[in-house]
């Protein structure tokens, strides 16, 4: 739905009512679980108004997908290293949730044969690939950075030991952030390698 037409309570109570429903949805079924008709259902809305605002069910499953990311400011402080290291421990909350990790796992896997849970979660990939790629660029301008790092192989180094640990080991909170950032921010220095 639309930021303007979030303002009119009665479609915000809808928009409430779909997400929540979708995300009880997803949370007991799995993307799979999650289309028009079952959200409509467990929304008491009618199909009609779902495709009004989720015209496909990819919009849908990523609205849904989204409502349960925080809406944290990711403006650059100025201060690379503390800004990674506030994004990973964001992230470190965000998988240490049950119910989070239950969906964030259920659409991988969905994902290897439903085109929708795929858009979706290409959509979810650049939220978080935007605010890096604006502490990278920051890092780059104050010159700590070497120029040329690509986003999505930095989240791969900085995400993927959070990753580990909460899908295979079942505990991000093991992971020591602050030497995740420091080990990445050594490699990638201007005079590093």
């Amino acid at each position: 739905m639309s930021d303007s037409t979030s303002t009119d309570p009665r479609v915000e109570r809808t928009r409430r009512a779909v997400l929540d429903a979708g995300a009880e949805l997803l949370s007991e079924q799995g993307p799979d679980g999650v289309t028009h008709a079952s959200v409509a259902t467990q929304a008491g809305v009618s199909r009609t108004t779902l495709y009004k605002y989720w015209p496909t069910r990819a919009k849908l499953l990523f609205d849904i997908f989204s409502s349960f990311h925080d809406d944290s400011d990711h403006t650059p402080s100025g201060d690379v290293r503390t800004d990674l290291v506030a994004m990973l421990r964001e992230h470190q909350r965000s998988m240490s949730d049950p119910q989070r990790r239950r969906m964030f796992v259920s659409m991988l896997a969905q994902a290897q044969w439903d085109a929708d849970v795929v858009e979706a979660k290409s959509e979810l990939k650049a939220i978080p690939l935007a605010d890096l790629e604006a502490v990278i660029e920051s890092g780059v301008v104050v010159g700590i950075v070497r120029t040329g790092i690509d986003p999505e192989a930095a989240a791969s180094r900085l995400l993927g030991p959070l990753m580990f640990a909460s899908l295979v080991m079942d505990d991000a909170v093991l992971v020591d952030v602050e030497s995740i950032v420091d080990d990445w921010l050594a490699s990638v220095r201007p005079d590093a390698g």
